[in-house]
């Protein structure tokens, strides 16, 4: 039986870092995360995350930085942050 989850994610950057080790950690316990909803930090970790980055990529995005792609008109994790 597939352990399936949803989550609501609080705003707050402090709660942005804490956010991913739960995420972290429901990975570990093998969780299936359905559903994410989030609010400022917690929407920004929650779209990562629902994007298909894992909580260690994601936890280095701030060090690294995002990249522009015009032609998506999205915000990605730079090369040098997904290798991280």
């Amino acid at each position: 039986m597939t352990k399936e989850i949803t989550l609501a994610l609080g705003g707050g950057g402090s709660k942005g870092n804490a956010h991913i080790g739960v995420l972290r950690a429901l990975d570990r316990m093998g969780y299936k995360v359905k559903a994410i909803a989030g609010t400022s930090a917690g929407g920004l970790v929650g779209c990562l995350y629902a994007s298909g980055f894992k909580p260690d990529e994601i936890e280095v995005i701030p060090a690294n930085g995002f990249g522009w792609l015009p032609e998506t008109g999205n915000f990605v994790a730079t090369e040098a942050a997904r290798s991280s």
